[in-house]
């Protein structure tokens, strides 16, 4: 959706940006009123991580540092465990990184027939 803006006075962008962002404001409010209203039919949570891949610091270069010099490290790839769950009716998403512990008891029967 991108339109020809060549001609136009900066008076006149403006004039469009100012438009533009009220318009936003109000279509931003009109959603928050919709997605208040929802009754929310989540979808299952599904597991999102936050993958950081990990890297190495390269350090200081040789001979500028004298004792404090710092040479080449590597960083651990880090993963944020996260999960994700959307409205089936409004697409409204949440992200949560909290979890709770859940104990299960699981039935054990000996072996011996009998």
């Amino acid at each position: 959706m991108t339109k020809d803006y060549k001609g136009r006075t900066h008076t006149e962008l403006r004039k469009l940006i100012v438009e533009a962002e009220s318009n936003l404001s109000d279509l931003k409010a009109a959603l928050s009123g919709l997605t208040a209203r929802c009754q929310h039919n989540w979808s299952n949570p599904e597991y999102t991580p936050e993958i950081h891949e990990g890297y190495q610091i390269q350090g200081d270069p040789v001979g500028t540092m004298g004792v404090d010099w710092r040479g080449p490290s590597w960083v651990d790839r880090q993963e944020i465990k996260r999960w994700t769950r959307t409205c089936y009716q409004c697409g409204k998403s949440e992200i949560t990184e909290q979890t709770r512990d859940k104990v299960e008891k699981v039935p054990v029967f000996s072996d011996r027939r009998g």
